[in-house]
């Protein structure tokens, strides 16, 4: 289970994309682990199969070892050469390690954003740090957009975003949702700009965020 103790929290290993109950138990069969390369040494690969290894890489858990998942990420990678590659003395590109890839690959491996949120370096405050009805600039990773029809039978849109303090909805009535439609989609990084409703966005305009 999830439970803190003095290092932070620990995590569910087998809430991990593609580590599954096979992949638990074979896990458990060679621990200790001492180091990744012990681990690459020792893994039973018809249960800790390539996308099992790498998503346990992307989560960070091998960090005790190396925090650089890139260059883990690399040495695996190069472990599963043929012997003809190796023969020939292939190498494989690295990719540069930076806050950017790590936000990116523990979202893909956990689902969430867990020691790194692509929103910190903006500064966006909190949407309860603003009054009701006041000017509010709001900023996260869009992941739901829902379209329907208001009383009129104008299409308006309920957007939703993953901020650095939680997830609010964007309320877009649709003189603004004719405008900005199809500007953005899931997965962009937005600014949203417009008038606090509670926990929720009455949005005026919105922008596409670089990064």
């Amino acid at each position: 289970e999830f439970y803190p103790d003095d290092d932070g929290i620990r995590y569910r290993i087998n809430t991990i994309t593609h580590v599954g109950n096979s992949a638990l138990k074979a896990l458990g069969k060679i621990r200790p682990v001492t180091s990744f390369e012990d681990f690459l040494t020792r893994r039973i690969k018809k249960d800790l199969k390539k996308n099992c290894v790498e998503n346990l890489i992307k989560a960070g858990a091998f960090d005790f070892d190396n925090p650089d998942r890139a260059y883990l990420m690399w040495e695996f990678a190069m472990s599963l050469r043929s012997k003809t590659e190796i023969k020939n003395d292939l190498s494989l590109p690295l990719t540069p390690w930076n806050d950017t890839v790590k936000a990116v690959w523990e979202k893909e491996a956990l689902g969430l954003y867990l020691t790194i949120h692509p929103m910190e370096k903006f500064g966006f405050k909190p949407i309860e740090s603003f009054s009701e009805g006041m000017d509010a600039l709001q900023g996260g990773e869009v992941y739901d957009i829902k379209e329907f029809k208001d009383r009129n039978q104008n299409t308006m849109s309920f957007t939703f975003i993953d901020t650095l303090y939680g997830n609010i909805k964007l309320v877009i009535f649709s003189h603004v949702w004719q405008k900005i439609q199809g500007s953005f989609q899931i997965g962009d990084n937005v600014m949203a700009k417009g008038k606090k409703s509670g926990g929720d966005l009455l949005l005026n305009t919105v922008e596409v965020l670089d990064g």
